[in-house]
């Protein structure tokens, strides 16, 4: 599954849950993330753990 969060304006606690949660459930994937997103990813030590990459054509191959 890949998430096309560029759109995103907002991502708190709850967010970021649901983004862990998915990938423990199956092959997830966030592409071309928001400055936001990205922050909120970074921030919190997520980005070790989900595959983030710059865009989806990325994200497809990764």
């Amino acid at each position: 599954m890949i998430l096309d969060a560029g759109a995103v304006t907002f991502a708190d606690s709850t967010a970021l849950t649901a983004l862990l949660r998915m990938h423990q459930t199956t092959v997830f994937r966030i592409a071309a993330p928001s400055p936001t997103l990205l922050h909120l990813i970074r921030v919190t030590g997520a980005d070790r753990i989900l595959t983030v990459r710059p865009t989806v054509d990325e994200a497809r191959t990764a």
